[in-house]
């Protein structure tokens, strides 16, 4: 499982008085997040810690987490076309605009091909 203090920047170091011991960065907060974001710190199916986004695309949200099943770093990506859904009160689940469904299931057929092309690095250490 995730250690107690682990930074949400880099999902290396702990967070000791505010700071990551190992990138020196103070503790992650909402704050500067993209307001599309799942919320730090996120347990999504009850296996990755969301942590800092990493990036926004067309596609969706990139973000650094943490695995608790294999107990490493990952990058996660989220399809969350912005243009096209709308994230749910509850500030987790998504919905597809009316009117968008058609584009929204050919972007994730797009989504899962670009997934199952990045898989087969799965075993690349340089590749997080």
């Amino acid at each position: 499982m995730k250690p107690n203090g682990l930074c949400m920047n880099c999902m290396k170091g702990t967070v000791k008085n505010g700071v990551c011991g190992v990138c020196g960065k103070p503790q992650y907060t909402e704050t500067s997040r993209n307001a599309n974001a799942l919320p730090v710190n996120y347990v999504l199916h009850n296996r990755y810690h969301i942590g800092r986004v990493l990036g926004v695309g067309g596609f969706g949200i990139t973000y650094m987490a943490w695995d608790n099943k294999l107990e490493h770093r990952v990058a996660l990506k989220e399809l969350y076309p912005a243009s096209d859904v709308m994230r749910d009160q509850n500030g987790v689940s998504i919905r597809v605009l009316r009117g968008q469904e058609d584009y929204f299931n050919h972007v994730r057929k797009r989504f899962l091909d670009e997934a199952k092309m990045i898989h087969k690095f799965i075993n690349n250490d340089e590749i997080i």
